[in-house]
């Protein structure tokens, strides 16, 4: 995916080009396809991009509108062109070519805040209006793309990397404690926070104008809980899901290079895949080799290409020394991710050298195609023990944890860092008392957002666009007009995304019940990370008790978060610059 970074002062300041090089050079592995940058008085807003579409070819980002009143940059892709240009055009504008950046821009000019609404598919986007001084900003509804900005009461700067953010001389790295608490207790609760104080990322489906008198959010979008589909039998439900799928990935396809798609062998990638080929796309399968029993796919992945008629290429998972993830923290400021998610990075790296800029996965089929309680089978028994667990506070499933023998991760955590976390979690739970649907809680699942966020970060800096249909924000629509004995019936998890693939996917790939198990990435480097942790705990006493902390042996296939949490550790330990490397949180 592109980049974008810039920063406006609303205190009178002349914005300083050089300052804005320096953002958009940091970023530089977002703008393989060129780093473009634009400032007039206050504003400096910058644009790297990475093109996937050939629209994007004919961009011209930062996007002037003709009298110069306007300034967009805007890393993201339309999928529902087609209408988005018919309402335009019916509302009087005047299109000066065809690309998403034009579209974006009329809309603003003509509905304002409102423009989101009219906008579907993936973006981050920054309008800068010289004549009401203000700036405003938006994400898209799953929060796909990247957002975080700074505001000091005088300046506004903002940057699809946490690390762009800190060329800013005005921009202090002080940790969030609060964040710190949440990896090292694997227990997310904040999707606005990152691990830095003043330095925040803008919610997924959420907007903002920020003015001289300070940043106003506005939540734009949440599924209607009126919503129904057309549907009234088992067949108009499967005919529905199809016939959605098929279009969400036509629309998502749009390249001017060839597309690839991961292809791990379970039902959600292949699904991907098989509709990718029975829409007669051109797509090359990718898929990582594993040589450990527990990961291994490849059987699956064999009978797919079998079915098929498809070549689906094998690549070497990657696996980086714990050296390379401190690097990381210390050059960008922010997680690299855990070894199961940077063991990608080859995978994107054969794309690539393929030819592609694209590559489509399976994500979101877990959230939006399966159960919402998570257990197989549909019997009362089964729903109530998960509910019951699901609305336990956090503090009580970790008495029910100890109590039975498994690794509590919060139980390591300093005095002073539980306080915090106990007020996080406080803070998490009264929030969620208005969540009308289980599914809501989870489309605003901070743990899956912040995954998505790093897994995107890899893909990019390897030159690469994910694309997510299952993201898509009809499938997740869909997901909460679908009724529940659907998805989960005679034991049968996703069972109507099973009958939905039917025709499309070997009988071998559509009755599969089990999933590989991707921790055997971190399992391979046990005993580096024990050699790493020791002087690590010593020097963070201030945010663990080393008493408390086992040995990554003892957590490691055991089924346990806990060996998360000390890779969050070394990685937390990285990000604090070496002159504060000491202070107390």
């Amino acid at each position: 995916m592109s980049g974008i970074a810039g920063f406006i002062h609303f205190d009178g300041q002349q914005a300083d080009a050089a300052v804005l090089d320096g953002m958009t050079t940091t970023m530089r592995y977002r703008g393989p396809d060129g780093i473009r940058t634009w400032h007039r008085g206050p504003a400096a807003l910058g644009y790297c991009a990475l093109v996937t579409t050939a629209e994007q070819l004919a961009e011209a980002q930062p996007l002037e509108d003709p009298p110069g009143e306007l300034v967009l940059v805007f890393d993201g892709r339309l999928d529902n062109r087609p209408e988005l240009r018919h309402e335009l055009l019916a509302s009087g504008a005047r299109l000066r070519d065809e690309t998403d950046a034009e579209f974006v821009l009329q809309a603003y000019e003509r509905w304002r805040e409102d423009c989101v609404v009219h906008l579907d598919g993936e973006f981050a986007l920054v309008v800068w209006d010289p004549r009401t001084r203000s700036v405003f900003c938006a994400r898209d509804r799953m929060g796909l793309r990247p957002f975080h900005y700074h505001w000091n009461g005088r300046t506004f700067a903002f940057a699809s990397d946490v690390h762009a953010l800190f060329t800013l001389p005005w921009v202090p790295q002080h940790l969030n404690a609060g964040m710190v608490a949440e990896v090292l207790a694997v227990e997310h609760h904040c999707v606005r926070d990152t691990f830095w104080e003043g330095v925040l990322r803008l919610p997924a489906a959420t907007c903002a104008t920020t003015t001289t008198q300070g940043v106003r959010e506005r939540r734009y979008w949440e599924p209607d809980p009126a919503f129904r589909l057309p549907c009234r039998s088992d067949t108009d439900y499967v005919v529905y899901h199809r016939e959605l799928l098929h279009e969400v990935v036509q629309r998502q396809s749009r390249s001017h290079q060839p597309l690839a798609c991961e292809v791990s062998g379970g039902l959600d990638s292949s699904a991907i895949f098989a509709v990718m080929h029975a829409l007669r796309l051109d797509v090359q399968g990718f898929a990582l080799d594993f040589s450990d029993e527990l990961a291994d796919e490849s059987a699956y992945q064999e009978v797919l290409s079998g079915f098929m008629g498809a070549t689906i290429d094998r690549v070497a998972p990657g696996t980086y020394p714990v050296s390379w993830y401190r690097d990381f923290g210390a050059a960008y400021r922010d997680f690299a991710g855990f070894p199961n998610w940077t063991m990608m990075r080859p995978l994107y790296a054969a794309a690539r050298a393929r030819g592609c800029t694209v590559v489509f996965n399976g994500t979101g089929g877990d959230e939006w195609l399966g159960s919402v309680y998570g257990v197989q089978g549909s019997g009362l028994a089964a729903l109530l023990r998960w509910y019951g667990w699901e609305l336990l506070p956090e503090r009580w499933k970790d008495w029910v944890r100890y109590w039975r023998g498994l690794p509590v991760p919060s139980a390591w955590l300093s005095p002073g860092l539980s306080r915090t976390l106990r007020q996080r979690r406080a803070r998490a739970e009264s929030q969620s008392e208005d969540v009308w649907e289980l599914e809501l809680a989870m489309l605003r699942d901070a743990d899956s957002q912040f995954g998505r966020e790093l897994a995107q970060r890899q893909a990019a800096m390897c030159g690469i666009e994910r694309r997510q249909p299952f993201w898509d924000r009809r499938i997740v629509e869909a997901a909460f007009a679908t009724p529940e004995w659907l998805r989960a019936r005679d034991d049968e998890d996703k069972w109507l995304h099973r009958r939905t693939m039917e025709g499309l996917l070997p009988p071998a790939i559509l009755q599969r019940r089990d999933k590989a198990n991707f921790r055997v990435m971190a399992r391979q480097q046990r005993t580096e990370l024990t050699n790493a942790l020791q002087s690590t705990l010593t020097r963070r006493s201030s945010w663990v008790r080393p008493e408390r902390v086992r040995p990554p042996a003892e957590y490691l296939g055991s089924g346990a978060l806990a060996d998360f949490g000390q890779w969050a550790l070394l990685m937390a330990d990285a990000l604090e610059p070496p002159s504060v490397a000491h202070r107390s949180l």
